[in-house]
């Protein structure tokens, strides 16, 4: 049935100019929906891949994005006197002078993330060297320098094994303009 129906087909498409314009929009548009098949296909993986969002309450995010960076900043401030580092002008202090002043502020930045952030890795591996890259790593734990969009699993060399913050234990201050004051005025009477 079906020899004979390409037959007909075949020959309808050869002598009948309609026929041969209809045959050719069908493959464009048998190709057209491969591709849109293909989109929801990346779309339902991409759906799995994501966790789900919560829904949160209305909070004014960029108020708690502020008071949490302030709140880091405080801490960094007020044990290692960050703000006050990056506020000078080290451009004319000698090598060694700038030396020394680093080890003293890395010392105090280590104490503040010990005790309030836990960070990891996000791979194991040595730096310049070829890793396998498995399937359980997210999108947007990994960056490819070619600019690339590969799925895992592959295989790259690690520029960067990335960090990931686990956990944050930043204190709380009383009011919101309290916690944009990253470290009050010190003075002596």
């Amino acid at each position: 049935m079906r020899i004979f129906q390409a037959v007909r087909a075949f020959f309808a498409i050869l002598f009948q100019k309609d026929t041969a314009e209809l045959y050719s929009r069908a493959i464009e548009f048998r190709t057209e929906v491969a591709k849109l098949k293909q989109e929801l296909e990346d779309q339902k993986l991409k759906a799995r891949l994501e966790p789900p969002r919560k829904s949160e309450p209305d909070v004014d995010k960029t108020a708690m994005r502020e008071s949490g960076a302030a709140a880091l900043l405080q801490l960094l401030q007020q044990e290692a006197r960050f703000v006050d580092f990056v506020s000078e002008d080290i451009s004319e202090l000698p090598d060694d002078q700038v030396g020394g002043v680093c080890r003293l502020i890395h010392t105090d930045l280590k104490k503040v993330f010990e005790k309030y952030l836990k960070v990891e890795r996000v791979l194991d591996g040595v730096e310049g060297e070829r890793i396998q890259v498995g399937e359980a790593i997210q999108r947007f734990e990994y960056r490819l320098s070619s600019g690339k969009d590969v799925h895992p699993p592959f295989e790259a060399t690690l520029n960067h094994r990335g960090w990931v913050l686990k956990s944050a234990n930043l204190p709380r201050r009383e009011s919101p303009d309290a916690q944009k004051v990253l470290m009050p005025a010190e003075m002596e009477m």
